[in-house]
């Protein structure tokens, strides 16, 4: 693109030598082109910037130092949303990345249809079913940051049309872009994973974070993804890839 701008300015100077009606229309024309390819790279780079910020990313990571190497492979999937229809989408899209692995996993409300299962309840199906490992995830408190963006000085070119010489000229100049403060909501889950063997224990936890998510969809889509190929990678479930 600056191949572009640099190449409409060349054009641009060596045509406010032809003062013709001709000329004026071709270099109208430039300069418009050149401000609708500015407008696209604006829109990019907005597109890219929001992007970027909708990844989910996992703090707060723990695994038990002392697990087993034998990764879980059936598991019971528990969403700790009073919602039923939180819990059943959040479920669903955890289920859906694990059958990816080859994981043998069960949305709890089909154990569960009515209310949120309880410890106990949780503790008698997984002796019942034979699951080796239990995923639970807890909707944890909204958050906001708000941090500084410097501002910058950036150099733009101007074309103006001198009615004197009946040509167009350009020259390029420096705006300087204000700092302003930009506040992000953060958008938080914890995700437990317990291994059902002898009595059981914790034997992962972590917190994942979307910042500005524009949709409760994208938040389930976006730990989902970072989330169970997290699991994978360090042996806590089936499916490394």
């Amino acid at each position: 693109m600056a191949i572009a701008f640099a190449y409409r300015r060349e054009v641009i100077m060596e045509l406010s030598t032809r003062p013709s009606s001709t000329v004026r229309t071709l270099v109208g024309a430039l300069a418009i082109g050149a401000a609708v390819l500015m407008g696209v790279a604006v829109l990019i780079l907005a597109a890219s910037v929001q992007s970027c910020g909708s990844s989910a990313t996992l703090v707060n990571v723990w695994k038990d130092p002392e697990y087993p190497s034998r990764p879980l492979s059936r598991l019971l999937v528990v969403n700790m949303s009073k919602d039923p229809a939180r819990r059943r989408l959040w479920e669903d899209e955890f289920v859906h990345e694990l059958e990816k692995r080859d994981v043998d996993a069960t949305p709890s409300y089909r154990l569960f249809a009515n209310d949120l299962p309880d410890t106990q309840q949780i503790i008698d199906e997984v002796q019942r079913s034979g699951f080796d490992g239990v995923i639970m995830a807890v909707r944890l408190p909204t958050e906001t940051e708000t941090h500084y963006v410097p501002g910058y000085v950036a150099t733009v070119p101007v074309t103006r049309y001198n009615p004197w010489s009946d040509a167009y000229f350009t020259y390029w100049r420096d705006v300087y872009r204000p700092g302003y403060d930009e506040t992000e909501r953060v958008v938080r889950t914890r995700t437990d994973v317990w291994s059902t063997e002898g009595r059981g224990r914790l034997v992962w936890t972590g917190t994942s974070e979307v910042y500005d998510p524009s949709s409760g969809d994208q938040v389930r889509t976006d730990i989902a993804k970072r989330l169970i190929p997290e699991l994978a990678k360090q042996d806590v479930i089936n499916g490394r890839s």
